[in-house]
């Protein structure tokens, strides 16, 4: 409401004057950058699996099949879980029945009767009878699906970083497939089922994964990590680095 009575008296006019001293702490903030910046699309903590994806992603784009189109319904990824589950729990003493254990991991829970179902049991069997299977035999004590938490230079997971970058450290927590010990050293092991045509394309996709693998396997048994190698279920072969 408008006070008629008021209505004739001139609006004051107030000079102001800036505080130096505000206005330069507010200039200070506007313009501040900060010195991790070039850290802050690295996470604090991360997992092996998500650097491995992320690295695969930036080589591959694709999309997953609807589950209609796929053999008994299940994805290819689904399959590699049910694959890397049936290794981590399968019977290792001498050489398996790879049938009877499905039967038995499905019997006890630790898979599903549609996982053992979509495992390729050639592929498993083979590697059963492998130099390398008979080697791991042999090995003075075997570690499976063993966890870890570690630490990792953030420049190890990014090499574009600048050298301000070189203290910086990643949390990195995982799982080795299999690893174990000989007399001279530790050996890590990674199952792959990926579809692929050569062993070089999982050295190139995966040499980063190992790597951490091997950083974490030697401060656990605190020995050198000698061998890092993929065994691929695709094609039924190893491949040592």
């Amino acid at each position: 409401r408008v006070d008629n009575e008021n209505s004739d008296i001139e609006p004051q006019q107030v000079e102001f004057v800036p505080n130096a001293e505000y206005a330069k702490k507010i200039s200070e903030n506007i313009s501040f950058v900060y010195s991790g910046e070039h850290l802050r699309h690295i996470q604090a903590k991360s997992s092996v699996s998500a650097i491995a994806n992320s690295a695969e992603n930036d080589r591959f784009a694709f999309t997953e099949k609807p589950a209609f189109m796929l053999k008994n319904g299940i994805s290819a990824t689904a399959r590699g879980t049910a694959t890397h589950a049936v290794m981590q729990f399968i019977n290792m003493d001498g050489k398996p029945d790879i049938k009877a254990e499905l039967e038995r991991l499905v019997e006890w829970q630790f898979i599903t009767e549609q996982q053992a179902e979509s495992v390729d049991v050639k592929a498993i069997e083979a590697f059963f009878g492998s130099n390398l299977y008979e080697r791991i035999m042999r090995a003075k004590k075997f570690e499976r699906e063993m966890r870890f938490l570690t630490e990792v230079e953030a420049i190890e997971l990014d090499a574009s970083l600048s050298d301000s970058a070189k203290d910086a450290k990643i949390i990195v927590q995982g799982a080795v497939d299999l690893c174990f010990v000989e007399e001279d050293g530790v050996v890590v092991l990674d199952f792959k089922t990926d579809r692929v045509d050569s062993m070089t394309a999982l050295v190139e996709n995966y040499s980063e994964q190992l790597g951490i693998y091997a950083k974490a396997c030697e401060k656990i048994f605190g020995m050198p990590v000698k061998e890092k190698i993929i065994y691929s279920f695709c094609l039924c072969e190893s491949i040592s680095f």
